[in-house]
C-alpha cells in the first residue's frame, strides 16, 4: 500500500503542461471512451455479496440491489446466512437513509455531511459507493492526461488554487479498473478497484452494457476495505416503478418506521 501512495504521491507533482504532452489523445476523446464502452443503460438489478473486512474483523451480507444511475438513486437490502435483513439502504442524489434494524437506529443526510462528520461512523459511506457504482462525469476543462493517455487527472478549485482531486486509470478498451479519489488537502482517500469487466445485454436496447463483476473500495485513510460481487445482473434502458423493490416501498420511510416501531 506504502509503494501505491508513494507513487500517486510522486504523480501530484507533475504539471499539468507536461502531463499534457505525454499523450496524444484528447480529454473529450477519452471521455467518449469511457462513455461509449461502459454502454446505454440506466440501471440494474442484481444480487450482491459484500464483504467488510479492516484489521481485526471480517462480516458479509448477501442482498438485492437496485440502482439507477440517471436517477442516481439505489435501494440495498442486505441479509445474513439466516435471512435476517442486516441493513437496509437508500439514497437518491445526495440524500440518503440508513436503517438498522437490530438497534431501531436510522441515519440519514447527505453523502457529503457523512463523508466528512466526525459523528458519523461508517464502514462503507454513501459517497464512496456512491463513487463505486458508476464513473462520475468528468469535466473536460478540469481535467488532463498523463501516463500515456492511460491516466486522466482532475482538480478542483478551491479558495486559494486548484488541488489534485482524482486520478482515473484507464484501459485502451475505455474500461476504469482503478480510480484514486483525494480528500481536500489533497491526501489520498480511497481507492477503488473494479474487477472481471463483462458484457451484458441491456433489456429493451440493442446496446451492451460493460460493467464489472467486482468492485472494491479500499480507504487509504483507515484500514477497511469493502468487496462487491455482483451476480445476475440485469441492465435496464430504463427504470420504472415496477422495477424497484416494492417490499421496500410498503415499508415507508425510515420515520415511518421507526415511529411504528415505537
Amino acid at each position: 500500500m506504502n509503494k501505491i501512495i508513494n507513487l500517486l504521491c510522486i504523480l501530484c507533482f507533475f504539471s499539468p503542461t507536461s502531463a499534457r504532452a505525454e499523450s496524444s489523445l484528447s480529454v473529450p476523446a477519452v471521455i467518449e471512451k469511457i462513455t461509449r464502452q461502459s454502454g446505454p443503460w440506466s440501471g440494474f438489478k442484481a444480487q450482491v455479496t459484500l464483504e467488510f473486512s479492516n484489521e481485526f474483523t471480517r462480516a458479509s451480507c448477501q442482498g438485492e440491489l437496485t440502482y439507477s444511475r440517471i436517477e442516481e438513486k439505489a435501494m440495498l437490502d442486505c441479509y445474513n446466512l439466516k435471512g435476517k435483513l442486516l441493513f437496509s439502504y437508500t439514497a437518491k442524489d445526495e440524500e440518503f437513509e440508513l436503517y438498522l434494524p437490530g438497534t431501531r437506529k436510522a441515519i440519514h443526510g447527505t453523502i457529503f455531511a457523512a463523508k466528512y462528520s466526525p459523528e458519523v461512523s461508517m464502514h462503507l459511506e454513501p459517497l464512496d459507493l456512491y463513487r463505486a457504482l458508476k464513473i462520475i462525469p468528468v469535466i473536460p476543462e478540469s481535467a488532463w492526461l498523463d501516463g500515456g493517455g492511460s491516466k486522466l487527472r482532475l482538480s478542483v478549485q478551491n479558495t486559494i488554487n486548484r488541488s489534485l482531486a482524482r486520478i482515473l486509470e484507464i484501459t485502451p478498451e475505455g474500461d476504469v479498473p482503478h480510480e484514486t479519489f483525494y480528500r481536500p488537502d489533497e491526501s489520498p482517500d480511497i481507492e477503488i478497484y473494479r474487477r472481471d469487466f463483462k458484457t451484458y445485454k441491456v433489456e429493451g436496447f440493442r446496446g451492451k452494457a460493460h460493467y464489472p463483476e467486482t468492485i472494491e473500495i479500499q480507504s487509504l485513510q483507515a484500514p477497511r476495505k469493502t468487496r462487491l460481487t455482483f451476480r445476475r445482473m440485469t441492465f435496464l434502458k430504463g427504470l420504472g416503478p415496477e422495477d424497484w423493490p416494492q417490499s421496500r416501498l410498503a415499508r415507508g420511510t425510515l420515520s415511518e418506521r421507526l415511529a411504528s416501531a415505537k
